[in-house]
């Protein structure tokens, strides 16, 4: 992956954790192995990468890096012989113990300039058994002026041993205010709070989602679940009709929307968006579900993500996801 020179600032929600990273390199406490966790759409990956630089940097400062010294020309054509990415050689892959190894030789031999080295391992609960374990023997015994940073997204799915060696910097997503103030000074063409709610808080997911039929889609799958709970589509129909295109991002759009039914029918819903009955039906389900019955939706749609995650009929898992869906609280409303 060619990474190019980030010369943007720094999303205001990332300041804070900027701040200690420069503090603890000022107070001479850099942690040999960092791992940066948190949702997906907060930055996780572009802070590595300026810490990175920052670290590899030959410019006299402890602010940012400069940005043109050598070093940072290097950095920018992902060229700096003391920088390394790990990461699946495919998208969805594991991160196999070959990388590993290639990593370890690599950090056996000194640094080409003769300062920091820094590896980042992304996404570092992609590390399978083995090459876990062999990465956990260098944790074991750093190298000098060695970093290894570590990013995640599920950081539960990593061996505890792994996680016991490093230093945690949890990136959690920013208050509502700072995200919709950072939109909005995005130049968006749709809502951003329709966006924001539908990215579940992450701006940059938010972002990512503007000018795409992402929202129209996330509609047409919503629009699917009314049309079984008032059975004007038959639960196996749908499933037939979602297996081709289904993925975890459909799976957290409609978390999302219960998500936020639940939060409407405890009295805690946003007052600027009606995202979770703006669709036609959306108000007619959260007057027919109770607290009790979107809970175990929720319940349901975790099981799905879970049972998702380890290759399973998706055929099946659609028909007992959306046969469950349906029948979901009837035996009380009746």
């Amino acid at each position: 992956m060619t990474e190019t020179l980030d010369t943007a600032p720094l999303l205001p929600w990332l300041q804070p954790h900027w701040a200690w990273l420069q503090q603890s390199r000022a107070v001479g406490r850099i942690p040999p192995a960092l791992l940066i966790q948190g949702p997906h759409g907060l930055g996780k990956t572009g802070l590595a990468r300026r810490w990175a630089q920052a670290l590899l940097c030959r410019a006299d400062t402890t602010v940012s890096p400069c940005g043109s010294c050598p070093a940072c020309r290097l950095f920018a054509a992902d060229t700096h012989p003391d920088y390394t990415r790990v990461e699946p050689a495919e998208a969805g892959k594991a991160i196999g113990i070959e990388s590993i190894r290639q990593l370890i030789h690599k950090l056996s031999l000194k640094p080409q300039y003769g300062g920091y080295r820094v590896v980042v391992i992304e996404p570092a609960h992609e590390l399978n058994i083995n090459a876990a374990n062999a990465l956990l023997k260098t944790l074991e015994e750093p190298s000098p002026k060695t970093l290894m940073v570590l990013i995640s997204s599920a950081p539960h799915q990593l061996p505890i041993t792994l996680l016991s060696r490093c230093q945690k910097l949890p990136i959690l997503r920013p208050d509502r205010d700072t995200a919709l103030a950072w939109l909005a000074s995005q130049s968006l063409k749709q809502e951003p709070t329709v966006l924001l709610d539908m990215a579940r808080g992450s701006p940059l997911t938010a972002l990512a989602l503007d000018g795409t039929d992402q929202l129209a889609r996330r509609d047409q799958t919503i629009q699917g679940l009314l049309a079984v709970r008032a059975g004007d589509k038959d639960p196996l129909q749908l499933a037939s009709q979602w297996e081709k295109d289904f993925s975890a991002t459909t799976l957290e759009w409609i978390m999302a929307w219960i998500n936020q039914l639940v939060r409407l029918k405890q009295g805690l819903g946003h007052t600027d968006t009606g995202l979770a009955t703006d669709i036609p039906g959306g108000s007619a389900a959260l007057q027919s579900l109770s607290i009790t019955d979107l809970f175990a939706c929720w319940d349901l749609l975790l099981n799905t993500r879970n049972r998702m995650a380890h290759n399973l009929n998706i055929t099946l898992l659609l028909e007992e996801l959306l046969i469950r869906w349906s029948q979901t609280g009837r035996s009380h409303n009746r």
